[in-house]
This record gives C-alpha cells, sequence and structure tokens, in this order.
C-alpha cells in the first residue's frame, strides 16, 4: 500500500482550476454513457433499493490503453463472486453527481486511474479529476460527500518521478471533501508486472473486508463470466460482402478524422538505411502518408505478431462447434444493455489468425488474472492441479514461463476457447517512437529512427519491412515541440543512442525558420553513444556543425566504450558547467530524450550541481531551481524505460516505454 502524497497538492488545484470551466463542466447538465442515462432514470429508486439489498460496487476506470480496463473487469468479476452487485464506468462519461451517496446508500466507489505526463491523469479521467481539485467548481455543485466511500488502486511506473502521481492525488483529494476512504490508496507498478497483480489482489481483498464479506474468491475457481459473445460472419458476396475479411485488419480512419490507434493510416516504406550496426544496431525507415506533424511528436506503430508465435498460439485454442479458426468472428455485447467500457470488443470482424496477429500482445508478461480464468479450461486434473500451483507461488518466480504460451505448453490440455482468449487476452499497445524529421521540410514522409531489439516484437516487424511495405501508424501531438514564439531562445539538447531522433527533427524545423529569414538562438547537442561509430545520425550532424548558419548545432559527444575512460552526457554537461549555466542564464531551455531510469536521472543531479557550482546555490536552491525550469516548461523530458509496452510517465515524459 501507498502512502499519500501532499506536496504538490496546492499546484494541482490550482492547474485544474485553471484548465475546468463552467463550460468544460456544466453543473446542471453532463453527458452520460448509457450506463450513466440509466442509472440516473432509476433515481432514488436505486438509491432505497441499495439501502436495502446487496452492496454496490461502482467502478471508475480512468486508463488510457488495457491494463487498468483489463483490472476493472477483473475487479467486477470478482465483486459479484462475493456477492456485490456492479457498476462500470468509464471515468469520461461518468455523472459526478452520483459521488454524492445517500447516508443509507450501501455504495463503494472503487477508482482505478493511471499517470502519464507530468503525474496527469488519464485523458478518460481528465474532467473527473480536474473538477476535484476545483474548489470553486465543487462549491458551485454543492456536492456532500461526508457519505461518500471509495478506494483508489493508482498506475504507474517507479521509475519515473510522478510514481502514481495521478491516483493519489485523487484518493486525497477526496478524503479532503470529507469522502471516507475503505481501503488504500493501493499503487501499481508497471515496472514489474507480476507485483503490481499482487498488489492489486490485496486491493480487491481490503474491499471485500470493509463489508464483512467472506475470504476473497479466487477468481481461477470457477470459469470466467464472459461479456461478449463470439458471433460468427458467413462469407459472401454481394449483399453479404460485408461479412468477408476487411482488407486491412484495422478500419481506415474516417474522412475529417485523424488516424488513431483504432483506425491508423498505412502509410508507405520510401526509405530503409542502416545507420549503426553491431551490438547497437539501429534502422532509419522514412515513410510517406502521414498526416502533418512537428519535429517532437510522436509516431504509434501497431506492430503484428511473428507469424510461428502466432501459430503455437492458434494450436492451443478451440473454435466454436461447427466453425473453423478460419472463419470471420466479432465479439458482441452478451447483454442488449452492455455495462461499463467496451473492453472486449474488436476492431473489425477478423479470422482469428488476423486477430492473434495484430489485436493482441503475445508476448508479453502473463497477467495472473488471465492465467487463473485459462486455468478453468485445463482439461486433465492432474495438470490443473499444478497449473494453479504456479499461479499461487508454489515455485520460484524465475521458473515461471514468461508468456501466457510458455503455460499453455507447459499444460497442453489446456485448450482456450476461442471467445474467452479473445475477450480475456490482454491487447497489444502502440510502440511509440519520436519523429526524426518535421513537416516543414518533410511533408507527409517522417523519419523513424529504430533500435533494433532482439527479439523486440516492434523492432523485429520494423526491420523486416522493405522500400514499398506499408505498416499501420498515426502520429501524437507532443509538447517536447520547439515553441513557435520563443525562436531565439538558445536550446541545451540532451540525448543518448536513439534519443538523439527529436532533436534531428528539430535541426530541420529550425532550418526551415532560418531559411523564412527568423533569428534562432545557440542550439548545443550533448549526445551519447558507445563509441563514435555508434552514433544515429552521425554523418547527418557532423554536416549541419560543419556547414555553420543560423539553425546549426554545436555537438559534444560523450563516448561510453570507446576505449578511455567512459563518459556519459550528464558528464559531457559537468564539463562544460560554466557555459550550461551562462545558458540558462540567457533563458535557455534544456530538452532531455533517452533511457528514463538511467541517463534521465543523471542529467538531473547533473543540473542541480551545475546550478550549485556555478551558480552558488544551495543544494535545496538549485532543486528549487531545477524544478522551476520543468514548472516554466524550460526542462522539458521525452524518455522511456526499456522493456515495458506500457506508457512512460514522469516530467513532461510523453513517449511510451518500449522501442523495441
Amino acid at each position: 500500500m501507498c502512502k499519500k502524497m501532499s506536496k504538490t497538492m496546492r499546484k494541482r488545484m490550482a492547474r485544474a482550476e485553471a484548465r475546468s470551466s463552467d463550460d468544460d463542466f456544466p453543473d446542471t447538465e453532463t453527458k452520460k454513457s448509457p450506463v450513466d442515462a440509466a442509472a440516473a432514470a432509476d433515481g432514488k429508486e436505486t438509491e432505497t433499493s441499495e439501502a436495502a439489498a446487496r452492496p454496490v460496487l461502482c467502478i471508475l476506470v480512468g486508463s488510457e490503453y488495457g491494463t487498468g480496463k483489463r483490472y476493472a473487469k477483473q475487479l467486477a468479476h470478482e465483486a459479484e463472486a462475493q456477492g456485490w452487485a456492479t457498476e462500470m464506468h468509464d471515468a469520461a462519461t461518468f455523472d459526478r453527481r452520483r459521488l454524492a451517496a445517500e447516508p443509507t446508500a450501501q455504495r463503494v466507489f472503487a477508482i482505478i486511474a493511471s499517470t502519464h505526463g507530468q503525474g496527469d491523469p488519464a485523458p478518460s479521467m481528465a474532467k473527473l479529476h480536474d473538477w476535484l481539485l476545483d474548489d470553486a467548481a465543487v462549491a458551485r455543485a454543492g456536492m456532500d460527500l461526508l457519505h461518500t466511500r471509495y478506494a483508489v488502486f493508482a498506475l504507474g511506473d517507479e521509475r519515473f518521478k510522478h510514481y502514481c502521481r495521478a491516483g493519489l492525488v485523487l484518493a486525497e483529494r477526496l478524503a479532503a471533501l470529507g469522502a471516507k476512504p475503505v481501503a488504500g490508496p493501493f499503487c501499481g507498478n508497471a515496472a514489474q508486472p507480476r507485483a503490481r497483480d499482487a498488489a492489486f489482489d490485496d486491493f480487491a481483498a481490503a474491499l471485500w473486508r470493509t463489508e464483512g464479506a467472506a475470504a476473497p474468491v479466487a477468481t481461477g475457481a470457477v470459469a470466467p463470466v464472459l461479456e461478449y459473445t463470439l458471433h460468427h460472419h458467413p462469407a459472401g458476396r454481394g449483399k453479404k460482402r460485408k461479412h468477408s475479411a476487411a482488407p486491412t485488419p484495422f478500419p481506415l480512419p474516417l474522412p475529417g478524422r485523424a488516424p488513431s490507434a483504432a483506425a491508423p493510416c498505412w502509410a508507405d516504406v520510401t526509405k530503409r538505411e542502416v545507420l549503426t550496426d553491431g551490438d547497437r544496431s539501429t534502422l532509419l525507415l522514412e515513410v510517406d502518408g502521414v498526416p502533418e506533424y512537428e519535429a517532437g511528436d510522436h509516431m504509434g506503430v501497431l506492430p503484428s505478431n511473428p507469424p510461428a508465435v502466432v501459430d503455437a498460439y492458434l494450436a492451443s485454442l478451440c473454435a466454436p462447434p461447427g466453425r473453423s479458426l478460419d472463419d470471420v468472428f466479432s465479439l458482441v455485447p452478451a447483454a442488449k444493455k452492455h455495462r461499463g467500457p467496451k473492453v472486449g470488443a474488436l476492431p473489425q470482424p477478423a479470422a482469428a489468425r488476423t486477430a492473434l496477429t495484430w489485436y493482441y500482445d503475445l508476448t508479453g508478461a502473463p497477467p495472473t488474472a488471465v492465467l487463473r480464468q485459462f486455468s478453468t479450461f485445463t482439461r486433465d486434473p492432474e495438470e490443473q492441479a499444478a497449473f494453479r500451483a504456479l499461479l499461487d507461488g508454489a515455485v520460484d518466480e524465475a521458473e515461471l514461463p514468461q508468456t501466457v504460451l510458455g503455460y499453455l505448453q507447459r499444460f497442453p490440455s489446456t485448450k482456450v476457447p476461442l471467445g474467452a482468449f479473445l475477450e480475456l487476452m490482454p491487447r497489444s499497445q502502440p510502440r511509440w517512437y519520436s519523429v526524426a524529421s518535421d513537416s516543414a521540410t518533410h511533408g507527409s514522409r517522417a523519419a523513424l529512427c529504430v533500435s533494433l531489439v532482439a527479439g523486440g516484437v516492434c523492432s523485429t516487424f520494423l526491420a523486416a519491412l522493405e522500400e514499398g511495405d506499408a505498416l499501420p501508424c498515426f502520429i501524437r501531438r507532443s509538447s517536447f515541440r520547439l515553441p513557435r514564439d520563443k525562436k531565439t531562445r538558445p536550446i541545451l539538447a540532451v540525448g543518448a543512442g536513439v534519443g538523439v531522433a527529436p532533436f534531428i527533427g528539430y535541426l530541420h524545423r529550425r532550418q526551415a525558420w532560418a531559411d523564412a529569414g527568423h533569428r534562432l538562438g545557440a542550439c548545443d547537442f550533448y549526445l551519447g553513444c558507445r563509441t563514435a561509430a555508434s552514433l544515429p545520425f552521425r554523418p547527418f550532424l557532423e554536416a549541419a556543425e560543419a556547414e555553420g548558419g543560423a539553425g546549426a548545432p554545436r555537438l559534444r559527444v560523450a563516448l561510453s566504450r570507446a576505449g578511455g575512460p567512459k563518459e556519459y552526457v550528464q558528464d559531457a554537461l559537468e564539463k562544460d558547467a560554466p557555459g550550461v549555466w551562462a545558458a540558462l542564464a540567457k533563458g535557455a531551455a534544456v530538452y532531455v530524450c533517452g533511457d528514463a531510469d538511467g541517463m534521465a536521472r543523471g542529467v538531473d543531479a547533473a543540473l542541480r550541481r551545475i546550478c550549485s557550482a556555478e551558480g552558488g546555490l544551495s543544494a535545496d536552491d538549485a532543486e528549487a531551481y531545477v524544478a522551476k525550469l520543468e514548472a516554466d516548461g524550460r526542462y522539458m523530458k521525452d524518455v522511456w524505460s526499456v522493456g515495458l509496452p506500457t506508457p512512460a510517465q514522469g516530467a513532461a515524459a510523453h513517449t511510451p516505454a518500449r522501442r523495441g
């Protein structure tokens, strides 16, 4: 369980008040989801029935990707096994007025909230989060939360500065408004998926104890309660053409809509070039057909799983009677009034092979709750007992299979029905790349710098592409851009390895500005790599420096494996401490791109030491100075953590985690 955080409460409340307004959050009318509308229509009758019947667990989900929604479904399933009535809502459409509970209501709000960027909530949680932190908006609503009970499960990554902040701030704010916490808050750490699952189990168990329920029911003891059914689409022509498999695995963007993870564009590969070779190989891919973007933005790539892995999974699945895994299926809600966020629906009807190739995370860490549910389909009793023993911690973690496939192959009598697999299996998430170009100079083309990771799903997918192939992708706007209204501001750009990518885009953007006659500030690049030959874009960077001119960079390259003393980018910064301090005094902005756990932490510490050594600041004042740089938008980070498919978090940390 995590301790509450209060350091940044006033700051967060001020930000929320600035963002919220009567127009954004009308006090008298709120957009409702179908579930919310139905609940509102029940009115006082619902409250009365709650008081006389079983307790109600109202689950609010604020998660941009699938982890929070998966936990929400698990919690609803366990709650019903405990005898609770359940509701599940996307926080974006939840009617906040329902937070004010009647004194007799037996309702508990379970809030699952993930953290993004500078400790911010997921987009779907943002409105509710900001409204709660806005004193004026809460006062106008006249809501009494004294009888409201809640519990928070916060999702984050402990390697980042603002670990689980969004959920923890929500928990603290609800308590300040008079609501009663019944458990937690608990924190789930993305850096340790198994420990995160265990923390969620503790969170759920604490909830059940609040109502004096019996010991928690293991979800693996009974078959999963599925909210979707598998619908078969017969192949046909003419009027039945719509039942055939779609020409692409994802729907195409609607006219006038920007491409997204749900409906990406298909960009053609126009250039493929090996930038560096060896133990840290990098690849340049240039694609054409993307919407307008700027240097610093991110491209989300939707990779496919390797065919051999897909084949292995298909061997463990069962098609419905009389059907084939090659048939086209979709998942449709089992009930006419489907409850809560649509967690299980497919992007569009697809054959099993297509679905497993594009929609599912087949190689990630296996979620314990999913494995428990899959164990109910193990036909051999001895295998089933052994399967569940693994899940109960009977062996050392190092001996556990590393994927769901590993469990299915260890216990071959486990034959999961296709419908259950498609609903319960975690979904694949976009892999993010900082774009190494700019629309100002590249138009509809975009360049990616790909680090080739052995066994990495996305880097393997991208490495296999040839010129003329197409890949599904979309652009996400980032605040890691250069400010258009501060072109003369000096730039200190710090990056290691493929972290140089957005800075290549900066050079293109600055060149476009220079060609248009704009005055530009100085530009210093502090770049790190193992050897000079392993620096991506090295010829381009050296040529840009040699040419000089308004947009040219000054390069400082730190080499950590060149045969001499190891030097990292933070060391290069400190060697140039007087120049760094002088640039900061002139209003320079610092941009950092690379590994969050090592490089970014090292740069942060180096900046504080420079402020102390060159500016004469105490340790506390240096920390405050760096914090103010961040608050003023002069210290930006585009960082990621190695090996995770979830979005990274931290100070201006916009790039999600896995680059491979």
